[in-house]
Formats: structure tokens, sequence, C-alpha cells
């Protein structure tokens, strides 16, 4: 009976383990098509993810963390996670380019030769 009980606590446990991977993989596919609406759609999946990950760790004691199996899942989500941090900081700095890009454009460059954030628009109308 304890053993059974134990083997349907780790069926539970590798299936919160797995769909957490399965949100962090979907969020990694959203990140490699940056958009608002893709970073907005990510945001929940990491949230549930993150979740699931919670209940993972509150439902496993030290002895079933050692198991190969449950070691293997948790090393195999470490380097998706990893792979999505590399996305993300990938994303920030393309964004961060793009920004000083505009600022350039639009605001021109200050004294140390650094793009000027755009100031307030300034628009006369003018009819006749």
């Amino acid at each position: 009976m304890k053993n059974a009980r134990r083997a349907g606590t780790e069926m539970m446990s590798m299936k919160c383990l797995e769909e957490a991977r399965d949100k962090i993989r979907q969020s990694a596919e959203l990140v490699r098509r940056p958009s608002p609406q893709a970073l907005t759609q990510c945001l929940p999946l990491l949230e549930e993810a993150a979740s699931g990950l919670r209940e993972f760790t509150g439902e496993n004691s030290v002895a079933a963390q050692r198991k190969a199996d449950v070691l293997r899942g948790l090393l195999s989500l470490r380097k998706d996670l990893d792979r999505l941090r590399a996305l993300l900081c990938h994303a920030a700095g393309f964004h961060e380019g793009w920004r000083r890009v505009r600022d350039a454009r639009t605001g021109g460059y200050d004294s140390d030769g650094e793009p000027k954030a755009p100031g307030p628009h300034k628009r006369v109308l003018a009819e006749g």
C-alpha cells in the first residue's frame, strides 16, 4: 500500500515536472518570434511553470529527488530554462538596440555622442 502511494506521488510529481517543461518550451517558442503579444502570452505560461515547479518541490522528499528519472527531468528542465533565459536576454538586447536607433533618429545625439531620448512632441498647426 505504501509503495503504491509512493509510486502515485512520484507519477504526479513527474507530471508536474513535465507540464512545467512544456510551459517553458511554449514560452521559448513565443520568444523566438518576439512581439508584444508573444511576450504577453509568455508571462502566464511562465507563471504556470513556476507554480508547477513549486508543487513539484513541495511533493518530493529528499529521497524521491535522488531518483535517476527525477534528476534527468530536472537536468532537462534546467537546460530548457537556460535556453529560455538566453532567448530573453537576446530579445532584451535586440529591443535595447532598436530603442537606441530610434532615439538617435528622432532625438539626435547628446554632447557625449550618445543617442538622446526624444523629448515631448511639439506641433504647430496652422490653418490659412
